[in-house]
């Protein structure tokens, strides 16, 4: 039996909800498809449309996950810091408490930074931009 009127769901203005985990892969290539682009050219270079163009998805897509093209940029570097720390993290804690402290911060940084060599580049891009 088909619903009534009284019973059927009404429809929702607006954008469609994602699932969650749909909504992470999204966002994931929107980020990722950033960070290559400023690694290649900076950020500054990088527009909305090619952003979303690599993402595969619509340019509307940045304003709705980030808020704007800044939200994206700021999103970018928070996770590139986020990678770094929890590498760093992992490597300090590995290491062993009785070696040398200054050796012990170079070797965990150092192994950190290798495991997401992008990030160097990112950052330098843009301090010398």
């Amino acid at each position: 039996m088909p619903p009534t009127p009284a019973t059927a769901q009404p429809r929702r203005v607006g954008r469609p909800a994602l699932r969650d985990r749909e909504g992470e892969v999204v966002r994931d290539r929107l980020l990722e498809a950033a960070t290559a682009l400023t690694i290649e050219r900076g950020f500054d270079a990088a527009g909305i449309r090619e952003i979303a163009e690599r993402a595969g998805v619509s340019s509307g897509m940045i304003a709705y996950y980030f808020g704007s093209r800044r939200g994206l940029y700021e999103a970018m570097f928070e996770r590139a810091v986020d990678s770094l720390s929890s590498n760093l993290a992992m490597e300090l804690d590995a290491l062993a408490p009785d070696g040398d402290p200054i050796e012990t911060l170079i070797r965990a940084h150092t192994t950190a930074i290798a495991a997401e060599p992008w990030i160097l580049q990112l950052i330098a891009r843009e301090v010398l931009a």
